[in-house]
């Protein structure tokens, strides 16, 4: 496994803005995977990522009839002319780079609250290490409140995350249930994958 090991990059803090334009193919294809296993009667935690932007976005669009929990601060306008979701919002200080809200009062709302299905970005994923990164603190310790309180964790990554390591590890992958990624995922990250207890889509 050694390009799984070697030849990793450090992950940037780039902005949100930044991010929805990177690889926006794959993610549109990821965030059309996890809309088909939104259900009706949900509870939806949705965190600050670009593809469960997408995510929201077509949501937003359906008729699904959900109860949605975010702190991305960009996805309730989605949801103006919707009437079949219940949408809550996390209050807190806003940050730019990752468009939504974290910090003590983040953490401290979100662990109020249980969702059977958490929707998470990450930064960058380790199949030799078994970490699952982000680049912040702030970031980490909120993604770390909706792995806890999820029933079921899906991690919404492309491929490339796969090569990439964050500076801050907020779960393992044994926290992680459903993975989504795109369908160009290499054969050694999917054999590696297979050796885990994580369904893959």
């Amino acid at each position: 496994y050694g390009g799984a090991i070697l030849n990793r990059k450090i992950s940037k803090n780039s902005s949100i803005t930044t991010r929805m334009n990177v690889n926006l193919n794959s993610k549109e294809l990821i965030s059309k995977k996890a809309f088909a296993l939104v259900e009706d009667g949900d509870v939806v935690f949705l965190d600050t990522s670009s593809i469960n932007f997408l995510l929201a976005k077509l949501i937003s669009n359906s008729d699904k009839k959900i109860t949605l929990i975010t702190n991305m601060s960009i996805i309730p306008p989605l949801f103006n002319d919707n009437e079949t979701v219940k949408l809550i919002c996390i209050g807190g200080v806003y940050n730019n780079k990752s468009g939504g809200v974290l910090g003590s009062e983040v953490t401290k709302s979100i662990s109020k609250y249980t969702f059977n299905k958490g929707f998470l970005g990450s930064s960058g994923v380790n199949l030799i290490t078994n970490s699952v990164d982000t680049v912040t603190l702030e970031d980490g310790n909120v993604k770390e409140i909706i792995v806890s309180n999820s029933k079921e964790v899906f991690l919404l990554v492309e491929k490339e995350k796969f090569n990439v390591d964050g500076t801050y590890r907020f779960t393992t992958l044994d926290d992680i249930d459903v993975i989504i990624t795109g369908s160009d995922l290499t054969d050694e990250i999917r054999e590696m994958l297979k050796k885990t207890t994580i369904k893959l889509l």
